[in-house]
């Protein structure tokens, strides 16, 4: 056993062109599936290509005193830099989620790591200590 080779692996693509090639041959669809190792699903399989979901919003609520109204994401970002320019700040997303909330911002805390995440502004994480 020690001198013997490991199978080769064949990608799915492969297997799936294998399979046309028998089932253009007249082979029954279930066997040339059977003999190339793949099932129907991933044999009829279309990847789409697009991430699934709710699409961002490109705005965010800001309330002025009495006065609601919509601020672009770039607005909110100039904001937490202007945050994050004071030297005795060192917020990460949690806390400069509740200085946005301070400032009037109706804001979700995932939106703002995003925005955060998409413009490289956050915080290297805490190292845990070890026990």
């Amino acid at each position: 056993f020690k001198n013997r080779t490991a199978k080769k692996e064949v990608c799915l693509g492969e297997k799936k062109e294998l399979a046309r090639k028998y089932i253009g041959l007249g082979l029954i669809r279930n066997v040339a599936l059977d003999i190339s190792g793949i099932t129907k699903h991933q044999y009829y399989y279309q990847p789409t290509g697009n991430r699934s979901g709710r699409k961002p919003t490109k705005t965010t609520l800001k309330t002025t005193g009495t006065e609601t109204s919509e601020v672009e994401n770039i607005q909110v970002v100039e904001d937490i830099i202007e945050i994050q320019s004071d030297p005795d700040t060192k917020y990460g997303y949690r806390k400069m989620y509740f200085a946005l909330m301070m400032l009037g911002y109706y804001i979700n805390h995932k939106k703002v790591y995003r925005l955060m995440e998409e413009n490289d502004l956050l915080r290297a994480a805490k190292k845990r200590n070890e026990r």
